[in-house]
């Protein structure tokens, strides 16, 4: 099994991504634009050639990306909706996504075998995501499904209790919230 090193987009939010290898070795890129329109990942190698992409297809609630690999489109993936999405399902490569989005622990499967796993790590006082991947073939679609999944999940990683600090002079038909900053703002 092959051991990639994601880097965990919620700190780093450079255009540029370098994903490691287990020893450290520099082994692809990811490069991509997020937005609210048209955003889109790629997944080059080290020498710039794109190997796998993702494209934007729907916004919304349930925005859909299309999963291009070896520039033939091979799969869609959307954005789950509800309030803890557990189970996903990637069309056209018939991966199912289980895991956990309160600690990003998850398994991906095809017809019953492991196609990888994903978990987070602090490496050098960095924050990480350990792709472990069985097929190496796998590799740019397993590392745009994880950025993938990794972005969805950042509203689940967020604790309000840390945010916000409630404060009961608010108005009449609302209630109002301080953020930490000292900024006040009113919720109706």
């Amino acid at each position: 099994m092959q051991k990639l090193y994601l880097p965990d987009h919620q700190a780093n939010e450079a255009a540029t991504s370098v994903i490691l290898t287990d020893n450290g070795r520099q082994r692809y890129l990811l490069t991509g634009k997020n937005g609210l329109r048209s955003n889109h990942l790629e997944v080059q190698n080290i020498q710039g050639t794109v190997l796998a992409a993702a494209h934007q297809l729907g916004w919304g609630l349930r925005s859909k990306y299309q999963l291009i690999n070896n520039q033939q489109p091979v799969g869609t993936i959307t954005k789950p909706f509800g309030i803890m999405p557990e189970v996903r399902y990637v069309s056209g490569l018939n991966w199912v996504i289980i895991g956990n989005a309160l600690n990003n622990h998850y398994r991906v499967f095809r017809t019953g075998r492991l196609v990888f796993m994903m978990q987070p790590m602090i490496l050098s006082d960095a924050s990480y995501y350990e792709l472990a991947i069985t097929n190496e073939s796998d590799e740019p679609l397993a590392i745009l499904i994880a950025t993938l999944i990794n972005r969805w999940q950042r509203k689940y990683r967020r604790l309000p209790s840390k945010l916000y600090k409630p404060s009961l002079n608010g108005p009449a038909l609302g209630y109002s919230y301080q953020l930490k900053t000292g900024a006040n703002r009113t919720r109706c």
